[in-house]
């Protein structure tokens, strides 16, 4: 693809497909994956980490600044907006002598301090779905794929023992390549070194200006080396590392007056590898934050959107990396699992017979028209109606009111605890509130117009609390953004679960928080060895949000009768994803059971 112009921008945020109509780079991707002559080396940065709970850079160094414990440095700390391997160097530092800590310990506790601040028990963070995704790719492509991150944490070796059952240990940089430690898909080589809780640092911490002048020659030489090598694929990665760039721009331009002379007469030349990137066009948050109405926010954030992809371009001009645009998080994740599905058999895969193919497009929409079909939905219809949206409603309204029933049982065990004798002097000014507090479940799918999916945004499809008889009643789209007004439509984009507050409203206000959920269609009858549904048969098609009447808090989060604290913001985290998980099978299960059969 050159660079993108006005039709492509256009058809791409309208469509919801994964289309390799619109990019065609895409297509390449995947015909070079299934190519078994062809090796890849997997450049996973820190949007990996971001989905399983962790910091991106910023957020790193801002948590490395609230170490300081002098507070008119610390407050001058954050108002600096020095560059931020500069601005590392010296807080770090700085940290240091508040906490007489060395500088790897400080780097720890800011990666992995949870939001209350707490530095004595820092979280021990899950892979998120990008990881699992990323491991699924790595393992269909067996010993043709080597793995590299700059990020400390060890997220993508824990997904990929989930699937080898096998425990994998990271390799840091230096030691891999001396002692020839890492190669041929062993293992995970962390060019920045490895942080993992409650254990000694492994490799060389790299995070600071110093760090990178110190230790960058040697990594820049390697990635070089690789990028000659092998076909390179990159993900969650922002390209602004110097360590990546210049050795892309040399492979890119070993003679540039030659370089600039070949474009001139015959256009870009292809490269003896690829290069690939997987970019989401993401809006800058900044970018509608004054919009006067809801329609100018949108026109703002669809134009920065648009900017993202058009400022990317250069790096298929100079670097000669071909990006790959997604709208969501969400459509990126489902992509990788897409790779590995194609590397199954790829015949299959990029057949353009609609009933056969196991293409991206033709499943969705087989798993749509599924989808509508159960909850009462004619061809034509956007929603179920009158006697099938009653049905819809009640089995909803069952999740939350059938003591067999893993929602109801979840919420009825946080009560307990609360009530019980370890923190019923904690929490026992708020058991009323507890008592007084309210559920509602929404079900989303994604928009499907007379049985084509035309335009990438929810439709509110049915809800525990709310009836309606006629279409028009219930007529609620949410646009799949970071900047949509429902959580539904943010989870979506981000790919994962949402847990939002409802903005305070001065007027009479019903919800106060929901927990948002995507949920996937299962197409496929294959197993995994540890007997789950293979997630490359899944297909994601909506979101269930779990409304609550009360609001959302952290744990060090004031408590008051004004804004009252919901049950569910008291469990743990490991309860918590059992939550997720059972909203995202209520919703499984209601798609995949037709409306006249009990749930």
């Amino acid at each position: 693809m050159a660079e993108p112009d006005a039709d492509f921008v256009e058809e791409f945020f309208s469509n919801p497909a994964i289309s390799y109509t619109t990019q065609p780079d895409l297509k390449l991707l995947f015909d070079t994956l299934a190519n078994t002559d062809k090796r890849f080396t997997i450049f996973v940065g820190a949007g990996i980490s971001l989905d399983g709970g962790l910091p991106l850079w910023p957020k790193l160094v801002d948590n490395i600044v609230e170490q300081i414990s002098d507070e008119k440095w610390r407050r001058e700390a954050r108002l600096d907006e020095n560059d931020l391997i500069r601005k590392a160097e010296y807080v770090v530092r700085l940290a240091r002598e508040s906490t007489a800590s060395p500088p790897r310990v400080v780097v720890l506790n800011a990666l992995y301090r949870k939001s209350s601040g707490n530095l004595e028990d820092n979280r021990n963070p899950e892979p998120g779905r990008l990881a699992d995704a990323i491991a699924r790719l790595c393992i269909s492509l067996g010993d043709r794929a080597d793995i590299v991150t700059t990020n400390f944490d060890v997220l993508l070796e824990s997904a990929l023992q989930k699937y080898t059952g096998i425990e994998q240990t990271p390799v840091p940089f230096r030691k891999g390549i001396d002692d020839k430690e890492w190669a041929g898909g062993k293992g995970v080589l962390h060019l920045h070194g490895i942080l993992i809780p409650n254990e000694d640092p492994l490799g060389n911490v790299i995070l600071t200006e110093n760090d990178f002048l110190q230790h960058g020659p040697q990594i820049k030489s390697f990635m070089l080396d690789r990028i000659k090598k092998t076909n390179m694929l990159f993900v969650g990665v922002s390209m602004t590392d110097p360590n990546l760039v210049a050795p892309l721009w040399e492979f890119a331009n070993p003679e540039a007056e030659a370089n600039e002379a070949r474009d001139r007469e015959n256009g870009r030349a292809s490269l003896p590898s690829h290069c690939f990137m997987l970019s989401v066009a993401a809006p800058n948050p900044k970018s509608s934050a004054n919009a006067a109405t809801a329609n100018e926010a949108a026109q703002r954030a669809l134009e920065s959107r648009t900017f993202a992809i058009k400022r990317t371009s250069y790096l298929r001009r100079l670097l000669g990396v071909k990006t790959i645009f997604f709208k969501s998080y969400g459509e990126q994740i489902q992509a990788i699992y897409e790779a590995s599905l194609a590397l199954r058999d790829y015949e299959t895969y990029k057949s353009g017979d609609a009933a056969t193919s196991t293409r991206y497009g033709f499943r969705l929409m087989r798993a749509l028209n599924e989808s509508y079909k159960n909850i009462g939905c004619a061809d034509d219809e956007e929603m179920p109606v009158g006697d099938h949206a009653d049905t819809l409603s009640d089995r909803l309204h069952n999740y939350l009111t059938d003591p067999n029933s893993l929602i109801y049982q979840i919420i009825d065990q946080a009560r307990s605890r609360t009530q019980g004798a370890a923190l019923s002097y904690q929490f026992a000014g708020y058991q009323s509130q507890f008592d007084a507090e309210r559920f509602g479940l929404f079900l989303w799918l994604l928009l499907r117009t007379r049985g084509r999916a035309d335009s990438y945004e929810l439709r509110l499809v049915g809800s525990s609390v709310y009836r309606h008889r006629e279409g028009w009643s219930l007529d609620r789209a949410a646009d799949i953004s970071p900047t949509s007004r429902f959580p539904a439509g943010r989870a979506a984009f981000r790919g994962q679960a949402v847990i939002d507050d409802f903005p305070v409203n001065a007027t009479k206000q019903l919800w106060g928080s929901a927990w948002a959920v995507p949920f996937s269609f299962y197409l496929g009858t294959s197993e995994s060895e540890n007997g789950t549904v293979d997630p490359r048969d899944s297909i994601e098609v909506g979101v269930i949000s779990l409304q609550s009447t009360h609001f959302w808090s952290d744990d060090d989060a004031a408590w008051s009768s004004s804004r009252p604290r919901s049950i569910l913001s008291t469990i743990k985290e490991q309860q918590a994803n059992r939550f997720i998980d059972a909203l995202a099978g209520a919703a499984r299960e209601i798609v995949t059971t037709p409306a006249s059969s009990p749930t």
